[in-house]
């Protein structure tokens, strides 16, 4: 068999363009899947940044009201955002945070409302999912009061032989904003210490404050300011002994149309403590009950320690004679209470069995804060 003879010059030159056409389909069809165009011819954005991502976030609560006029409470202070869209949007929003989650309560009235939470800020491509979305929110009308710190402690921490004097406060009075209900129930603002056992010095520590209702338990949604103070309970040689008049005054009640009149064989007291706290100490005044009592009658009566510094008194109770007549509604008790003060024949007397400590606070004086206090009570 014979072959056609070949130019070999043009088998090379078609040789050689297939060989370009072949380099050329297969460069196009490379660039075509590294990107993708749209049908204007417009280049598009990479696939990566099209794909959708979520990414979980805290974000702070914000809550749209008058805080001048309202006191809003129930709603959390932060909450947890999912957000999912394009992934670069998503991700700086992680970064930035520059979109808010807010309650708004702008159109809202005092009263107790469900409000749903919203976001602003955001893409329209961005999706937001809030945990929890909404929550029952109390709106109540503002009200701020002042009032004066109590400082209560336990005195059966303190070592035997020695007193507590008046507690020192970095401040004595606080501010107290809550809805005017809450504000309400407020009757007192206290600082407990806990003390060691056994303590015998000053002993200092910042204390968290407490807004208490009359059943001793703290009032919720208030905000005191300062939130703490810095209490020193200052703690002395207690070994000092100080004889005082006894002076008998008429307690709360009474009978209407009835006049009282109050007598005892005891006519003095001796108070232990400390030096500089009976220092101040003139004569005792005992509240005599007289709740209910319409005839003549004689009553036992506790005597507790009132004053910071006082740990015991004797004797710790008295018999009062309580004489009742039918001559009006005026009160009258035995003795001088219309002063405490006392002149050289009250037969004070001070015996010292120790050198005090010197670093007895001179303002060591009746202390109603004290967890010590404890009123007078009668027996029958």
């Amino acid at each position: 068999m014979k072959f056609p003879k070949i130019d070999n010059t043009k088998f090379l030159y078609q040789l050689v363009s297939l060989l370009f056409a072949l380099l050329l389909f297969f460069y196009v069809n490379y660039q075509r899947l590294g990107s993708t165009r749209t049908t204007d011819n417009k280049p598009q954005a990479p696939a990566v940044l099209m794909t959708n991502k979520t990414f979980k976030m805290t974000m702070p609560l914000a809550v749209n009201v008058d805080n001048d006029k309202y006191f809003v409470t129930g709603y959390p202070e932060k909450v947890r955002v999912k957000l999912s869209g394009p992934s670069a949007m998503v991700k700086a929003m992680d970064n930035t945070r520059n979109f808010e989650v807010y309650a708004d309560l702008s159109k809202l009235k005092s009263g107790t409302h469900t409000v749903k939470f919203k976001t602003s800020g955001l893409s329209k491509e961005v999706t937001a999912s809030i945990d929890p979305d909404s929550a029952v929110i109390k709106i109540e009308r503002r009200k701020t009061i002042t009032m004066s710190i109590q400082t209560r402690y336990d005195t059966g921490q303190i070592s035997s032989g020695y007193a507590a004097g008046t507690p020192i406060l970095s401040s004595r009075t606080v501010s107290i904003t809550g809805g005017q209900k809450s504000i309400k129930k407020i009757v007192s603002v206290v600082a407990n210490v806990n003390l060691p056992d056994g303590t015998n010095s000053a002993y200092s520590k910042n204390v968290i404050l407490q807004a208490i209702d009359k059943n001793g338990k703290p009032v919720p949604d208030v905000v005191i300011s300062p939130e703490k103070v810095h209490v020193t309970v200052p703690i002395n040689s207690a070994t000092s002994t100080k004889t005082v008049p006894l002076l008998l005054e008429a307690g709360a009640g009474g009978v209407s149309g009835k006049s009282y009149n109050f007598t005892s064989s005891t006519k003095s007291i001796t108070l232990h403590g400390t030096k500089t706290a009976l220092k101040s100490i003139s004569s005792y005044i005992l509240k005599v009950p007289i709740v209910g009592i319409n005839s003549t009658t004689t009553k036992t009566i506790k005597i507790s320690p009132t004053e910071a510094g006082v740990t015991s008194v004797s004797p710790n109770s008295v018999q009062v004679t309580i004489e009742v007549q039918s001559s009006g509604s005026q009160i009258q008790s035995s003795g001088s209470t219309g002063s405490n003060d006392s002149s050289g024949s009250d037969k004070q007397t001070t015996t010292d069995n120790d050198e005090d400590n010197k670093k007895d606070d001179d303002s060591s004086k009746i202390n109603s804060s004290s967890s010590s206090s404890v009123s007078s009570s009668s027996e029958d």
